[in-house]
């Protein structure tokens, strides 16, 4: 059976809107299993925890990959956030040198947190956004 491709019609921006709507999501579920498996921990209790430091630099790729594939102007609009630092993380897989650990350490801390926090203020603002069946033209 072939399909007549001229007969399918999306709407413009529908695949967009669609594919950004997963990359912030992604984005979310990743940075909220980073928070959930670091809560509480010290720098030297996270990276003695094997366990914790592989599932979480596993998420950080994840946002690091999400973060990456962003475009600027989503970028823009969710503000306040250190993109060049999240593009300076680099490869984040072990054995990792002190640098690296305070890198990732940092990413931890002070990354994370404020791309949840600008993923939040985006939701109350666009909820449409995060919803793939949310598109308006």
């Amino acid at each position: 059976m072939t399909v007549d491709k001229r007969r399918i019609s999306m709407p413009s921006g529908l695949g967009e809107h669609i594919w950004s709507a997963g990359v912030l999501g992604n984005l979310h579920d990743a940075g909220i299993a980073v928070a959930t498996c670091t809560a509480g921990l010290e720098q030297e209790a996270f990276f003695a925890s094997c366990l914790t430091a592989r599932t979480a630099f596993r998420a950080l790729q994840v946002m690091q990959r999400s973060v990456t594939s962003l475009p600027v102007a989503l970028r823009v609009e969710l503000g306040g956030v250190d993109w060049a630092a999240w593009e300076d993380l680099g490869a984040i897989l072990p054995p990792l040198t002190a640098a690296q650990r305070d890198r990732v350490w940092f990413a931890v801390g002070a990354l994370v947190p404020a791309v949840l926090m600008a993923l939040r203020r985006l939701r109350r603002r666009q909820p449409q956004r995060f919803n793939p069946a949310g598109f308006r033209p």
